[in-house]
């Protein structure tokens, strides 16, 4: 996990490099497109630079647990960009079968692998090898990614607040 204070384009570049998932410190805080935009280079999570060390280092268990690290406001905000941004990609190109349908609503959830598995009935192995199948299916390489590309293309309805 790479930790980005105030990045730049090579700050960016280089976190892509190393292939790392990127915790953003930043003031203020990306929203909306930008937001989306930080997710599609590599953020599973977003923090005001004032955060507290806690706040920081509990981020980055989260982040490095395979988790993301965006507030509910923060969710709601890439989801409204996503809604309102054109696909690039057509639904009819990426077809999820049954399992990876449940896997990416697990995801979106904000549940860990272990709790997936627990509530599909499954192994955590199989959690983790249909997961990977579902990133690679949808081009991605992180499961705020996933989520991300899949309301893009309208794989999956954002949950409402009264779901979430």
């Amino acid at each position: 996990v790479v930790v980005l204070v105030e990045p730049t384009v090579a700050h960016w570049e280089r976190a892509q490099a190393l292939d790392a998932s990127v915790v953003l410190l930043c003031d203020p805080v990306p929203d909306g497109y930008a937001l989306v935009r930080a997710i599609e280079a590599g953020a599973r999570g977003a923090l005001p630079i004032t955060c507290e060390g806690a706040e920081l280092m509990a981020a980055v268990r989260r982040v490095a647990a395979g988790d993301v690290s965006l507030s509910r406001a923060q969710t709601r905000e890439v989801c409204s960009a996503l809604r309102e941004r054109p696909s690039t990609t057509s639904a009819e190109a990426v077809r999820l079968s049954p399992r990876e349908a449940q896997i990416l609503r697990s995801i979106e959830a904000g549940e860990l692998v272990k709790q997936t598995a627990r509530s599909l009935g499954i192994s955590p192995r199989t959690v983790e090898n249909t997961q990977r199948l579902l990133f690679r299916k949808l081009g991605v390489r992180n499961r705020a990614q996933a989520i991300a590309r899949a309301y893009a293309l309208a794989l999956i309805e954002p949950l409402t607040e009264d779901h979430a």
